[in-house]
């Protein structure tokens, strides 16, 4: 799904990452991100047959002013189950994530071309 969101964004040429390094930075004793799944049950698969339809990644940061934040650095959602409110719910747990962890901002980024995303509120 991190190239499908390069696609997206256009940026293939972009991802550099390998599964090597997500598994090493993200699965260790004091990972550098985080990362949230949204699955969906068999008989909603997607047409290539997959399960798992969305994700997010974020990482805690702080900031001098206001303290602990939490920055939520990608949200992908698979073309055929957006709409759903996945993307929201993801969104939501990470939010969810950052209070449970002290913090007092949620940052997140959007693409100026991307106006699909809306607002969140």
């Amino acid at each position: 799904m991190i190239r499908e969101l390069a696609e997206y964004t256009q940026r293939t040429d972009q991802v550099k990452t390998t599964q090597r390094d997500l598994e090493q930075d993200g699965f260790c004793r004091n990972p550098f991100f985080h990362g949230i799944i949204s699955e969906v049950p068999q008989e909603h698969q997607s047409k290539e047959g997959y399960t798992i339809v969305a994700y997010s990644l974020y990482y805690f940061s702080y900031k001098a002013f206001t303290g602990r934040a939490v920055f939520m650095n990608q949200l992908y959602v698979m073309p055929e189950f957006r709409g759903n409110g996945i993307g929201k719910a993801l969104m939501t747990k990470v939010a969810q994530m950052g209070l449970a962890a002290g913090c007092k901002e949620l940052n997140f980024t959007v693409l100026d071309w991307n106006s699909r995303l809306g607002t969140f509120t």
